[in-house]
């Protein structure tokens, strides 16, 4: 962090992080670490949370050399992450996928349903508007009828 008075320096520092690059048994866990690595390699959000805690973020080429050191050689049970971690990112979309369709059919016809709904209050406010005002029409022509 940077302190305030004129003569001080920036104190820099790394972080580290220790990855196992073949992990055998529970892949989800290996998946899970190397999704996040990735996270905090390219997300935006990652960004700014080390921004938020005045930290720096790691550059471009830090982050190629840990994605082709690191990312690209850990494997699974034989199996490389970054590929179960492909297959992961694609299921998800396509279980999101599943879920959409129905709400795109539904949504249009909740919303005619309202609109129809709206117009028809209004339709039946207008009637008994006009009700009210054929019986005050009346009330009146009666009350100055001579008896």
């Amino acid at each position: 962090m940077d302190c305030e008075a004129d003569d001080s320096y920036p104190i820099a520092d790394y972080s580290y992080i220790i990855v196992q690059l073949k992990k055998f048994g529970n892949c989800s866990t290996a998946v899970e670490l190397a999704r996040y690595i990735e996270w905090f390699l390219t997300s935006e959000q990652a960004a700014a949370e080390a921004e938020q805690h005045c930290m720096v973020t790691v550059s471009y080429g830090v982050a190629e050399m840990v994605r082709t050191s690191v990312l690209e050689r850990m494997t699974c049970d034989g199996q490389r992450l970054v590929d179960l971690v492909r297959q992961q990112k694609y299921a998800e979309e396509e279980s999101l996928k599943t879920w959409k369709l129905p709400v795109l059919i539904i949504s249009p016809l909740i919303a005619a349903f309202i609109v129809f709904l709206v117009v028809y209050a209004i339709l039946l406010k207008l009637k008994y508007l006009r009700i009210l005002n054929r019986d005050h029409s009346h009330h009146q022509l009666t009350d100055h009828l001579p008896e």
